[in-house]
């Protein structure tokens, strides 16, 4: 699946229309003010130019390609790392050059400050905010007039003390804004990669099933329908020499056939048995016995020992898969009369146990047909984080237990 994660100067405060629509309203007033700068310039010595004005016309000239090329054409917002100290640095030595040619010029410091804020940390804006007042105050005609007058001095200080503390609080209200963006974003990315986890297992899912059914068919009607090709050969030689023992052959294979006729039944009335769905577990294992004890005659006996706890989806699935395995087993191959299915929790896991009066066998022959279905229980329980436990001796039964880790499902 494509990865559509973006980049992280792709997270934007307020919707993407409304932010450039307010960065190209900012970039033109910054052109306006670096312009209306130039024509004051040469309005103010027009007819007897001088190499200062020139300098300032050009510095002024130098400072708008500057916020042109790193500010205004930069695809992304915030600009990258390596843009904000070249352009800052490059731009404030510009201005205080055009401060000290023409202190009148003093005002275009004032720009500064909110692309400091709306670019910059806070830290570094706020030291950039220093400097631009240090410099104002410093060369500024209006700056020695305030430091001349300490009350008015201390006035505009408290003005500017309080533009600069509006101008951190929407800094951090912009901050916020892209980080709640960003979250968006991973929460969003996480969702995407959880439905095609879904679908994974749930291909996957089908794909155990397919194996389980061919397992099925090779280990079942396919060993049995060898035995009947075997065994119609040796009953037609049969006819020829000894009737008798030909017509109990006959009626071997019709044993035989009627079994695998069986067999068949069984195999697709579990291809018809639904997933768990949108059914309570509780409900799909209560169904599950009567049906299988309705088609079999064997007594099954269910206790739900969890109360009302909700399980997660997944959980619940496999608990149900295994029950009905579990319980196909000990219809096909145990010849059990008497079946135990028991689901508690305790030690912080689930546990659902299957517990027959059957035949019984060796575990390590676990691996033998006809008991196929044992490995696909196992592959499922792992898949979330749970083990298979088989307990079984020849004549004693079977107890097969499933044990998860116990997870409420979200609310």
């Amino acid at each position: 699946m494509k990865d559509q994660r973006r980049r992280p100067e792709h997270y934007a405060p307020i919707p993407l229309p409304t932010l450039r629509g307010f960065l190209t309203f900012f970039h033109v007033l910054t052109f306006l003010a670096l312009g209306i700068a130039i024509f004051n310039t040469l309005a103010s010595a027009w007819g007897n130019l001088s190499w200062r004005e020139a300098v300032v016309c050009l510095a002024l000239l130098a400072q708008a390609g500057l916020y042109l090329r790193l500010v205004a054409l930069n695809p992304t917002y915030p600009p990258p790392r390596w843009v904000t100290p070249t352009y800052f640095t490059s731009a404030l030595l510009l201005w205080v050059l055009e401060m000290l040619l023409a202190p009148h010029l003093f005002w275009l410091g004032f720009a500064f400050i909110g692309q400091m804020f709306g670019i910059l940390t806070t830290l570094q804006a706020l030291a950039g905010t220093i400097f631009v007042f240090f410099i104002i105050v410093t060369f500024a005609p209006f700056g020695r007039q305030l430091l001349a007058a300490p009350g008015e001095f201390i006035g505009w200080l408290t003005s500017w003390v309080s533009m600069v503390i509006l101008l951190i609080y929407l800094s951090h209200l912009t901050r916020t804004s892209r980080e709640r963006a960003r979250l968006i974003d991973e929460l969003q990315q996480a969702k995407q990669e959880l439905e095609a986890a879904r679908e994974k297992e749930a291909e996957l899912a089908v794909l155990r099933e397919r194996e389980r059914l061919a397992r099925d068919m090779h280990d079942t009607l396919g060993h049995n329908l060898v035995a009947l090709s075997v065994q119609l050969e040796a009953v037609q030689r049969l006819y020829r020499v000894d009737p008798q023992a030909a017509e109990e052959g006959m009626d071997d294979l019709k044993r035989l056939t009627r079994s695998s006729m069986d067999e068949l039944r069984r195999t697709l009335a579990g291809l018809r048995t639904p997933g768990l769905g949108d059914r309570p577990l509780k409900e799909a294992l209560q169904e599950l016995c009567v049906e299988v004890s309705r088609r079999s005659r064997l007594r099954v006996e269910f206790n739900w020992e969890i109360g009302d706890l909700e399980l997660p989806p997944a959980v619940a699935e496999a608990l149900w898969r295994t029950a009905q395995e579990g319980l196909t087993n000990v219809e096909k191959h145990a010849g059990a009369g008497r079946v135990k299915v028991r689901l508690h929790a305790g030690a912080g896991e689930l546990r659902l146990q299957i517990e027959d009066d059957g035949e019984g066998f060796l575990p390590q022959d676990a691996g033998r047909p006809g008991h196929f279905g044992l490995a696909g229980m196992r592959e499922r329980l792992e898949g979330v984080g749970g083990r298979l436990l088989i307990a079984s001796a020849p004549g004693e039964g079977t107890r097969l237990e499933a044990h998860i880790p116990a997870v409420e499902a979200p609310v």
